[in-house]
């Protein structure tokens, strides 16, 4: 019968082995004795433990349940590997950081403090929850899971790699800056820190179930992007593209039902903050300049149904591909056309803003599809 073993260590080599050092505790009657852990045990971690140095896990370990209940800081490190169908619970102030290779299939679920994952952790059967107050954070992890849940008030951060549905309630928060093939869902905020690197997520359904806030930064050539067919947001979204950054589409859809708030001109790729390459953005959708920016793609045809919006400040069309204006759009500052080919095909296009364009054309050029109405064009 699996029974309860709270950790003790020994503050030398702290090693956690089957049959090994007796390294836990176990009440027998109304006294505690020494034991060593066999397989199945329920394992807890509180604050009369040793923690220094780290939790040496040797061989592959299949407990019924692990729970770190502490407000020190535990490590569980070493070459060996938590298994079996065990459920990893944290609670307490303090900081778990979980290493090595674990393949554990049961659930887990960060009620309070930091779990930090700095191994690799294929959780494939069972589900992740990060709870009001608690972190999880990825520090160069890679996780396979079915679910990672970020509750209201909870956080994902670091810059691992995630396979799996992230599910982000109204007031979780992700924040990340690696890859993540994952699914998201829900109502939350993701932060997507690029760098200055070409942040993929490798899912057809990325965003599609998507309804939260996305903000995205970026440096140097750093873009987000969305280049598998069918990529989408959900309906509601708002898509944050800080200065500096770039968002780019190439995966043939129609946007719908997105805000999207541009700042900026974009990475250092010149190719626009926004960069669509064969997407639309739909009418239901809506662009916010709130600075004057760029808008551009390469060698494809996209198209702007939604309206483009935005007081005093206007875009340049950047690139050489075609962009089509269908919406009767509101915005008050200035169009530009430097590279590609702009082409107005409602007459409300351009209705408050004024359009100029570089000398003689080079490489640029508008084409006008419909009677345009509206303020100067300075040429």
């Amino acid at each position: 019968m699996a029974q309860t073993s709270i950790w003790h260590g020994d503050g030398t080599t702290n090693t956690w082995s089957v049959g090994g050092p007796a390294n836990f505790q176990r009440l027998s009657g109304s006294t505690f004795s020494a034991v060593s852990f066999a397989q199945g045990d329920s394992v807890l971690f509180d604050d009369s433990g040793s923690n220094t140095p780290a939790v040496n896990i040797s061989g592959n370990l299949t407990p019924g349940t692990v729970t770190v209940n502490a407000n020190q800081a535990y490590t569980l490190g070493g070459t060996g590997t938590l298994s079996g169908a065990m459920t990893l619970t944290k609670s307490g102030s303090g900081t778990l950081t979980l290493s090595g290779v674990n393949t554990y299939t049961g659930a887990t679920q960060v009620n309070g403090g930091a779990l930090i994952l700095t191994g690799t952790l294929s959780n494939t059967g069972g589900t992740i929850t990060v709870g009001n107050g608690a972190i999880l954070n990825i520090s160069g992890a890679t996780i396979t899971t079915t679910t990672l849940h970020i509750l209201s008030g909870g956080t994902l951060s670091g810059t691992g790699a995630i396979t799996g549905t992230v599910s982000v309630d109204t007031g979780g928060v992700v924040t990340t800056g690696s890859a993540l093939h994952s699914t998201f869902t829900g109502a939350g905020l993701v932060t997507i820190n690029t760098g200055g690197n070409t942040f993929t997520t490798g899912n057809a359904n990325s965003f599609n179930g998507f309804a939260g806030t996305l903000n995205l930064n970026s440096t140097g050539v750093g873009k987000l992007a969305l280049n598998t067919a069918g990529q989408n947001f959900g309906a509601g979204a708002t898509v944050n593209i800080n200065s500096g950054s770039t968002l780019y589409m190439v995966s043939g859809t129609t946007i719908s039902g997105t805000t999207f708030n541009l700042t900026g001109n974009g990475n250092t790729e010149n190719l626009g903050a926004l960069r669509l390459e064969g997407n639309t953005i739909g009418a239901t959708s809506t662009i916010n300049l709130l600075s004057n920016c760029t808008i551009g793609g390469n060698n494809t045809y996209s198209a702007i149904i939604g309206t483009i919006a935005g007081n005093g400040f206007g875009f340049t069309k950047v690139a050489n591909n075609t962009f089509v204006l269908s919406g009767a759009n509101t915005f008050t500052g200035t169009t530009s056309v430097s590279a590609g080919l702009l082409n107005l095909s409602n007459a409300l296009a351009l209705q408050n803003s004024t359009l100029a364009a570089n000398s003689a054309f080079t490489n640029s050029g508008i084409i006008f599809s419909s009677t345009v109405s509206g303020n100067a064009f300075t040429l």
